[in-house]
């Protein structure tokens, strides 16, 4: 798991990984995301999108591998909670310039993983790392299936 990684440090500590899971478990998370499901349609002024948290769906076995993992990569003594929110956009739905605050005393780190299939740059959805005082982009991150970023959450 984790096997091509490429750690960063600007604008802020992070790192990218290629072959995040097993593309049979992309498969079976796919499922998350079908239409069928309660879908939570935010429409915040950054944020347009639809949310599901599926902590209960995804098997215990890969987020105890990725704790594991994220324990490794960050050095940080992390608990085995995690906590798992699908997010889906449709066509005309982004998110736009924001930072991740955490939720203090509750979140600790981040991992976000890609399950597009197909994806062409056309459909847009890049993940962009820009500084903070002047808006320049650092890092620009495709949404390529099976693709994750991870990074600590920290207030500032």
């Amino acid at each position: 798991m984790l096997e091509t990684l490429k750690h960063y440090h600007k604008p802020f500590s992070f790192f990218h990984c290629q072959d995040t899971i097993p593309l049979t478990t992309c498969d079976r998370l796919r499922s998350l995301f079908e239409k069928g499901h309660e879908w939570q349609e935010r429409k915040e002024s950054f944020y347009r999108c639809f949310l599901r948290d599926v902590s209960g769906d995804v098997p215990d076995e890969l987020k105890q591998k990725l704790v594991r993992r994220m324990r490794e990569i960050t050095g940080l003594p992390l608990t085995a909670h995690v906590h798992v929110t699908a997010q889906r956009m449709e066509p005309g739905q982004w998110v736009g310039s924001h930072s991740d605050q955490p939720l203090l005393g509750y979140e600790i780190a981040r991992l976000v993983l890609q399950l597009n299939r197909n994806w062409a740059p056309e459909n847009g959805g890049n993940l962009v790392l820009m500084k903070e005082n002047d808006g320049k982009v650092i890092h620009e991150i495709p949404p390529y299936e099976n693709h994750s970023f991870g990074f600590v959450l920290h207030p500032k």
